[in-house]
């Protein structure tokens, strides 16, 4: 495998593991903008400027979401 080919490959694997705020809004239902402001309080996953943009590892948003309490899931009228 020539070096270019792996170079692209490895952008691949990276381009599937890590999100924008843009990806990760439309994967979550969550705003960019809403991304953006937890990230300048610290709060929401945590994210690398990777070439200037906020990406997102995936790996890391799954294990932000485990972390969220459940709400909901009462018993419903029957």
């Amino acid at each position: 495998m020539s070096a270019n080919v792996a170079s692209i490959e490895s952008a691949r694997i990276l381009t599937k593991r890590f999100v924008t705020r843009k990806e990760l809004a439309d994967i979550t239902g969550i705003s960019a903008r809403t991304y953006a402001k937890w990230g300048m309080f610290g709060r929401g996953p945590k994210y690398k400027m990777l070439g200037g943009v906020a990406r997102y590892d995936l790996a890391e948003v799954e294990r932000w979401l485990a972390e969220r309490p459940e709400r909901g899931g009462g018993n419903e009228a029957a």
